[in-house]
């Protein structure tokens, strides 16, 4: 799956849930049934919150993320691109065979005596 068509797709699963736990979040603190939400300490709840409060930034965190992604990439190439692409700054095992390498023979004895 290409890196574009990915990101999209974090993109649109994250604002989904962003708007999911947004609504669980409004209902929660301050729909009809704020009166009656559990204590801070009860069961269910983090530091005194519900847990969809932390899945609403959770997700627009990812959302964020997401969307400086797809705009990194439509500015062009990323570094690590380029990285990969130069043979000089490529991993030893993705650089294209050199044939000089390959021909060259081990120096001989005369040259070490020198």
């Amino acid at each position: 799956m290409p890196t574009r068509v990915a990101l999209r797709l974090i993109l649109l699963v994250s604002l989904g849930g962003a708007v999911f736990s947004g609504v669980l979040t409004y209902r929660e603190i301050w729909g009809v049934s704020a009166t009656s939400c559990p204590a801070p300490a009860a069961a269910g709840t983090i530091l005194g919150y519900p847990a969809c409060v932390y899945g609403f930034f959770m997700y627009v965190a990812i959302a964020a993320l997401s969307i400086l992604g797809l705009r990194g990439r439509n500015q062009g190439r990323t570094h690590v691109q380029d990285r990969f692409d130069s043979p000089e700054r490529a991993p030893v095992d993705a650089r294209p065979e050199d044939d000089t390498r390959a021909t060259r023979q081990a120096p001989s004895k005369d040259s070490e005596n020198r």
